[in-house]
């Protein structure tokens, strides 16, 4: 054969036998068909290297799952399951210990309620028993005091008398047993209280405290399991569908503390009147153990708050206060409370300080409420006209403040600040007509030239000073005797909620 006759022949063969080798290619799945048409509409380029990484990311999940079984007693920092109990883990939200308990259904018999009133201050219970505690199970309540009494369809048990006995070698001649047998030879028929002052009951608190959340775990445990369980005291009102959907994310076996956080002897706890939340899990490591909670009631005779000597027990047992749900816990009464526009979707659970007629007007405002509680909610019960623009009162100054006048100066904006520098003071120029003066006030809220995210505002005609604050105080049933004016920019509350609060 010619020269040119074996040039064609190899030519040929070398095309075929790259055919040959993109079509193996092709088969094994690791290239693209020559032709787009021979390729399968339903196979990627690829496929099997992804079906591969997928293989590959499965076994390693299975290997990560079997190191974790294997590794069980390594430190929890180093488990993704486990929730750090750190104090750095504060304020951040509540994880998920186990993502399989997510949304579990709660309903409000599922946390436990203990209750701590007194003898000298009884009268104070039937506030709660007639709102908010009204319809609960029997079997989901205790309330302890002092001294053992009934009332209407409830025995209130004595919380220091089983302690006393039972310890009477470390409680028989303490200061705290004799304020004890006082309160037990008082006349039945007259309250001993008086306003303002710390009753002997008030002083016995530091152990009855603990001691009552000892004896309602104990007592309450026989009758059923709980999720969750709150001390609170006898004056402080709890809305429960505001803390259920919070708690329903979260695993009441694992040791959760959530409260208001206060501070003693740079320790972080939960105030106790605001309310004190723990898991099933926490009070089980608290409780669980008669002689560790034994010791916790003895350091209660030195202790300088039941609160603390609670959650320095808890600490010892590796359970840190969470302020990640402190924005629900208030321990001040519904008017006292200072609400900032970011609290605009803070739901609220619980207040203090709450006496029984309070309790009552309190519960009967929201009674159609049964949803988280938001600001936003209260200012519509109460009337949105009232707030614009009100006299004799004040939705930017408590009514304790009394705040020093600047009479004389002349400026229209010239600034003091008060207390916390939570308020701007600014002293209206006397040349403006007094008629439209409250209204200057109201348009520097508006403008916040002065105060930032100014909310409220309250004018006081006799001084021209003009209140300027970005936090809202209610102030119910508390009216001012200066002639004040006062308001709230409802349309920046407004605005706030529905941008931050879609799905209230």
């Amino acid at each position: 054969m010619n020269r040119p006759g074996l040039r064609f022949v190899f030519l040929c063969m070398l095309i075929i036998g790259w055919l040959i080798v993109l079509k193996l290619y092709q088969f094994n799945g690791r290239g693209y068909a020559i032709n787009k048409d021979l390729q399968s509409p339903n196979d990627a380029p690829h496929a099997s290297a992804e079906e591969a990484t997928k293989a590959l990311m499965q076994e390693t999940a299975k290997l990560s799952h079997a190191s974790s079984v294997v590794h069980s007693k390594s430190p929890p920092q180093e488990e993704a399951s486990v929730v750090p109990e750190r104090p750095e883990s504060q304020g951040d939200k509540p994880s998920q210990e186990n993502p399989d308990l997510a949304h579990q259904e709660l309903t409000v018999d599922d946390i436990a309620v203990i209750v701590r009133t007194g003898w000298q201050v009884r009268d104070r219970i039937n506030g709660s028993l007639s709102t908010y505690l009204k319809d609960r199970s029997p079997n989901t309540l205790a309330i302890f005091a002092d001294r053992e009494f009934v009332v209407p369809g409830y025995t209130i048990h004595d919380a220091l008398k089983p302690f006393f006995e039972r310890l009477s070698q470390h409680f028989g001649q303490s200061t705290q047993k004799k304020l004890y047998d006082k309160i037990q030879e008082l006349d039945d028929g007259v309250l001993k209280t008086v306003p303002g002052e710390h009753n002997d009951g008030w002083k016995l608190d530091i152990l009855k405290q603990p001691m009552s959340a000892d004896l309602g775990y104990h007592m309450l445990s026989q009758k059923r399991s709980f999720k969750w369980w709150v001390i609170i005291d006898d004056d402080t009102y709890l809305h429960f569908p505001s803390i259920i959907p919070a708690l329903a994310e979260l695993d009441p076996a694992a040791k959760h503390f959530f409260g208001m956080p206060t501070g003693f002897d740079k320790v972080t706890y939960a105030q106790g009147g605001s309310g004190i939340l723990l898991s099933d899990g926490a009070m089980e490591q608290l409780f669980g153990d008669r002689e560790f909670a034994d010791a916790m009631h003895i350091k209660g005779l030195e202790a300088v708050y039941g609160d603390y000597n609670l959650a320095a027990h808890l600490y010892e047992r590796s359970i840190f206060l969470d302020q990640s749900l402190a924005f629900m816990f208030h321990e001040h009464p519904l008017a006292d409370i200072k609400w900032a526009i970011r609290d605009t979707c803070a739901p609220l659970f619980s207040v203090h300080h709450m006496q029984p007629s309070a309790m009552r007007s309190f519960s009967e405002l929201i009674r159609f409420h049964d949803r988280p509680l938001l600001l936003w909610d209260l200012l519509n019960e109460i009337g949105i006209t009232d707030l614009a623009y009100k006299t004799n009162h004040s939705y930017s100054l408590a009514e304790t403040d009394l705040l020093p006048s600047a009479l004389g100066k002349m400026s229209s904006k010239e600034m003091e600040q008060s207390k916390g520098n939570r308020v701007n003071v600014v002293i209206i120029d006397h040349r403006h007509h007094a008629e439209f003066q409250p209204k200057m006030c109201q348009r520097l809220c508006q403008s916040g030239q002065i105060k930032a995210q100014c909310a409220a505002w309250t004018f006081i005609p006799e001084t021209r000073e003009c209140h300027l604050s970005d936090e809202i105080i209610l102030n119910v049933g508390q009216p001012r005797n200066d002639d004040s004016i006062t308001g709230i920019l409802i349309s920046v509350v407004a605005e706030h909620h529905h941008r931050k609060c879609p799905d209230s």
